[in-house]
């Protein structure tokens, strides 16, 4: 009877033993997306601003003590050769100012009944032509040449190719800063006194791209999956200039690559995948 007993308990244990093996079932696919990285040109752009200013320009000055009458233009009037600017009382005696050549009043200096000492009267600019002047540090001039590219951007979104003509040979005693003009077509559109958005090209070299968002940022590192006959692998990157939505990665030579795009935050480097278009 003991015996018979040993042998149930026995045969009751071993059944149990079965139904606690554990079953693994096949892992689940992870659905992603892939892409292929692209070479291309990255530029390094140097941004500032500038204002428009005459390219060329005359200061009317009177005798010391005029006095003015009475203006008969104001700043961004047009003007013809021989045209009344105003009138003026030196001595006693008043005199008109009469306009030499055609052109525009950039500025007024002076005011109604104004006794003139030690300042022009006004500033004239002869057919609106214009350049971009603008402060460089010592920094910005080791990037920049004379003959420099340069993208002129206004407000109202109209964009200009200008040039870098010339540098100051001395900084300004008080900024420390290099004046600098840039040329701009004669047909830009643009207004005296005006800040301009300025985009100098300094460098430019062929890297290779991948879009920002396939980067994966966890823990500190920086990192995409590489896809390759089925599987994955993690590759840390350094990231450098951008062009529009994708990357450089530094130090990568060869473009000839697929990684994910979509579906990264969510697989290892282990993970079976399902690829989805």
């Amino acid at each position: 009877m003991k015996y018979w007993m040993l042998l149930l308990i026995i045969m009751v244990a071993l059944v149990g033993c079965e139904t606690d093996v554990p079953t693994f079932e096949p892992q689940e696919e992870v659905p992603v997306r892939i892409d292929k990285a692209r070479l291309d040109t990255v530029e390094e752009i140097y941004k500032t601003v500038g204002e428009v200013v005459p390219d060329s320009f005359e200061e009317i000055y009177l005798p010391q003590g005029s006095k003015i009458v009475d203006f008969f233009v104001e700043e961004g009037s047009e003007i013809q050769s021989g045209e009344v600017l105003f009138t003026y009382n030196f001595g006693g005696i008043t005199e008109n100012y009469l306009a030499e050549d055609n052109g525009f009043v950039s500025t007024i200096y002076s005011s109604k009944d104004e006794v003139v000492l030690n300042k022009p009267v006004l500033q004239l600019v002869e057919n609106k032509k214009f350049s971009v002047k603008l402060m460089l540090s010592d920094e910005s001039i080791e990037k920049l040449f004379i003959g420099n590219q340069v993208v002129v951007g206004l407000e109202n979104e109209k964009v200009y190719r200008g040039q870098l003509v010339s540098i100051s040979d001395e900084p300004n005693l008080i900024t420390n800063m290099f004046e600098a003009k840039i040329s701009i077509p004669d047909n830009a559109e643009v207004t005296l006194g005006e800040y301009v958005n300025l985009s100098f090209t300094t460098n430019a070299y062929d890297a290779v791209l991948v879009p920002s968002r396939a980067i994966v940022r966890k823990n500190g590192e920086r990192f995409i999956y590489i896809y390759k006959e089925g599987q994955l692998e993690k590759q840390l990157v350094e990231t450098g200039l951008s062009l529009g939505e994708w990357i450089e990665l530094i130090g990568v030579s060869s473009s000839d690559f697929e990684f994910v795009i979509s579906g990264q935050n969510y697989v290892t480097e282990y993970d079976r995948v399902k690829l989805i278009e």
